[in-house]
């Protein structure tokens, strides 16, 4: 259990510096510490916590261990939602009041999945952390019609900010499976990477977000688009791969923008000039 408190208390004592920079300022939620219980994941367990918190199926391998749940009291799953283990060290930390349906496969040892709770309609995810110390971060009010996240490489991150909302059939994948290396020097030039998505940031259906991939905030991804580098904030992206078309835009889940929304993107925009 020490290792798992000591990697609780840097999450929530360093965000910053653990998960991303943004954690400083605003936009990046972690749930709060204050309502989470934190629950070791064993055989003997597995069956009351499913049942305690409703709609969590729980798969954990023989050679599975020292692996924990930090819940809130409300993280109840609407819908069903599966969490396996297969490594060890693993961490899983889920925040309250989920519409959330899916999957999270831990393949490694080290990785730590946060789901910042809060959503605003259903979700459908599928995450599978398969490097050593991988980090997963969805936060709060953030959304997705269906996102598929493959995470390979050691001690690699894929971080999502609060109130993003994904299509349908969206991916992200931070390694590409497979190295690539030069003849002559033998150097690897494909390392895997991270992959930042910054706050209020709408992916368009079919798109796929690629390692080295940063989004700013507010931005707009359109329809079976790639990306595979930085796009700025406030701005329109699109193509294979993706391009700046438009900037000094943004978005609004309602078919007709709201003020307020639009008040509160251009105060947070002007926030990061």
């Amino acid at each position: 259990m020490e290792v798992i408190l000591d990697k609780v208390n840097n999450l929530y004592s360093q965000p910053e510096i653990i998960l991303h920079s943004g954690f400083a300022t605003e936009g990046f939620s972690l749930p709060d510490r204050d309502r989470l219980q934190l629950l070791e994941v064993t055989p003997d367990n597995v069956a009351a916590i499913c049942e305690e918190y409703g709609n969590i199926v729980i798969n954990l391998l023989p050679s599975a261990t020292n692996n924990y749940l930090l819940l809130d009291s409300n993280s109840k799953f609407k819908t069903r939602f599966i969490i396996e283990f297969s490594g060890s060290n693993n961490l899983a930390i889920v925040g309250k009041d989920l519409s959330c349906s899916g999957n999270v496969s831990f393949k490694n040892d080290d990785g730590v999945f946060i789901l910042g709770g809060e959503t605003k309609q259903q979700c459908k995810l599928s995450i599978k952390l398969l490097g050593k110390g991988s980090i997963f971060f969805f936060g709060r009010h953030s959304s997705a019609n269906g996102l598929t996240c493959i995470m390979n490489g050691e001690n690699t991150k894929v971080i999502i900010g609060d109130d993003c909302m994904f299509a349908r059939d969206v991916w992200l994948r931070n390694s590409d499976m497979h190295s690539i290396f030069d003849l002559e020097s033998g150097d690897w030039l494909n390392p895997a990477s991270d992959i930042i998505i910054n706050p209020h940031v709408w992916v368009g259906q079919d798109s796929l977000v690629l390692k080295n991939a940063e989004i700013g905030f507010g931005s707009i991804i359109g329809a079976k688009s790639l990306v595979n580098k930085k796009i700025p904030k406030c701005s329109l992206a699109a193509g294979v791969p993706a391009k700046k078309i438009k900037d000094n835009v943004s978005w609004d889940r309602k078919i007709q923008p709201r003020q307020n929304k639009i008040d509160y993107v251009r105060d947070f925009s002007k926030k990061l000039a």
